[in-house]
């Protein structure tokens, strides 16, 4: 995830512009607003904070584990 808050102007030189361009190229997330970063880590604060997030093994989703069969 990158985080990189827009500059005045729309010059395709700019790094700004390179680096979201990069972003949306390579399937990265990009936030371009302080407060919906500071959205985004207060969401993943309380999913960590109530283990709201776990990890199966790939074999619990195609069937060759017990955890969802």
């Amino acid at each position: 995830m990158v985080i990189n808050t827009l500059t005045m102007g729309r010059e395709p030189q700019r790094d700004g512009y390179k680096i979201r361009r990069a972003t949306v190229e390579h399937a990265i997330p990009c936030l371009t607003s302080m407060d919906t970063a500071q959205e985004v880590l207060n969401v993943l604060s309380f999913v960590r904070e109530r283990r709201l997030v776990y990890a199966l093994a790939i074999q619990d989703y195609v069937g060759g584990g017990d955890e969802l069969a």
